[in-house]
């Protein structure tokens, strides 16, 4: 890139986080590489047409419909802003594959405007910290620009974005005393509401971390509970395993979609024909379960402490009650 006008690098810029959407960013950066060394002006890049650009980035997702994105947009560029990229937010997201995120990369990079575009990283890290929680992108960009001091919002973007791609991962992979103290403060407001909640989906929407705590076997509906929390922790005793079709005990579609999000293919098919027990040193291997981590006997006895209250609670003796009479459970939340 050494060389090139700032309105090269600006054209250069647009084109990769075009090119970015559902990529990542070695195969942007791998295909960037080659496409800027021979074409980095609209002019050079309209000049390639579909067909010429299209070797240089079919490597990338979705590269035909990227493709197309590109060319049309270097016409616009061409034909309405003198082959600049336009330092306006509607001027931007009138061009073809460039929507608000996009804009506000190319204006915060490229012009250093006070934006910050809300990613997929940025996202989690917002709603997961409390930082600006939203259920929208749009929602959450506007809570960070609420709370984010106006001398950082130029570079709060790539701060988040980092904390979220190497510290805030999707997948959580630590046991720590603050995610307990988040499953303790959980569990008491739980409590205190009183109201009956469908557990599954009670983990999915709560907002903090849910740690799954396995010691022996757990089979079936139990199974899916587990996989549904963020984190789960184990001892060698740990195992896994779901009731076999083949014994005509049925499972619901996204139960069976959940096993196939999350554990490859070849060991949801064993899981769900042979109902084989998946021990912990295999489970560990495609992380079903986390990997082991030393924990202080006071952390150790807060988690049995939160278990305890788990096995004295009604609904646990309701669930096995009603499971004995065959009979819908009464749940009451407490």
């Amino acid at each position: 890139m050494l060389g090139l006008s700032w309105a090269a690098l600006h054209v250069a810029l647009l084109v990769a986080v075009i090119l970015s959407a559902q990529a990542t960013d070695v195969s942007v950066n791998k295909a960037t590489t080659k496409l800027f060394a021979v074409a980095n002006t609209p002019a050079t890049l309209l000049a390639l047409g579909e067909a010429g650009l299209t070797p240089y980035i079919r490597t990338i997702g979705l590269f035909n419909a990227k493709c197309r994105n590109i060319i049309a947009s270097c016409r616009l560029l061409l034909d309405q802003h003198g082959g600049q990229v336009p330092r306006d937010r509607e001027a931007l997201e009138a061009l073809p594959g460039v929507g608000r995120k996009t804009a506000n990369v190319v204006l915060n990079t490229a012009f250093g405007e006070p934006t910050i575009a809300v990613d997929t990283h940025i996202f989690r890290v917002a709603n997961r910290t409390g930082l600006a929680p939203g259920k929208t992108p749009r929602a959450v960009e506007d809570g960070l620009l609420a709370t984010t001091p106006r001398q950082y919002r130029k570079d709060a973007h790539h701060w988040l974005i980092l904390h979220g791609r190497y510290v805030c991962k999707a997948r959580r992979n630590a046991l720590s005393e603050a995610l307990v103290d988040e499953l303790d403060e959980g569990l008491a407001r739980l409590q205190a509401a009183k109201v009956p909640v469908v557990i599954l989906r009670a983990v999915q929407a709560y907002p903090g971390p849910v740690i799954a705590m396995v010691q022996g076997s757990v089979w079936g509906g139990a199974c899916d509970l587990v996989m549904t929390c963020d984190l789960c922790v184990g001892d060698d005793s740990a195992a896994f395993a779901i009731t076999p079709a083949k014994l005509g005990i049925p499972c619901n579609s996204t139960g069976i979609l959940h096993f196939m999000n999350r554990l490859p293919l070849n060991i949801t098919k064993e899981m769900f024909f042979t109902a084989d027990l998946v021990p912990a040193e295999r489970a560990e291997q495609f992380r079903l379960l986390a990997e082991a981590y030393p924990l202080s006997p006071a952390v150790f006895e807060r988690i049995q402490g939160l278990r305890r209250q788990v096995y004295d609670s009604h609904d646990y003796e309701e669930g096995i009650r009603s499971s004995i009479e065959k009979r819908p459970p009464a749940f009451r939340g407490e």
